[in-house]
């Protein structure tokens, strides 16, 4: 499943340059999205089948920080930088 899912999405990747209508374009960003959600499912999928079941909780929360916080951090910079710039 995963690999089909990656393989629409580099379907997708391959498509994208070569269409002009706009309209068309959410094709190929649709099978983009499945393959981006199997990338960031995967993590997950793993430690599931490796952890003990009492812990689940914990751990999901571990990985969910490691995928999450480097997504967060960017943004977190971009409003400082926002707050800076209105100070001015």
């Amino acid at each position: 499943m995963h690999a089909f899912a990656l393989a629409l999405m580099s379907l997708g990747l391959c498509l994208f340059p070569h269409i002009s209508n706009k309209f068309l374009l959410f094709l190929p960003m649709i099978g983009f999205g499945i393959g981006w959600a199997s990338i960031l499912g995967v993590p997950y999928t793993i430690a599931v089948a490796e952890i003990p079941s009492g812990r689940y909780g914990v751990y999901m929360g571990i990985i969910n920080m490691m995928i999450a916080d480097p997504h967060a951090a960017p943004d977190g910079e971009l409003w400082l930088d926002l707050q800076a710039r209105a100070g001015q």
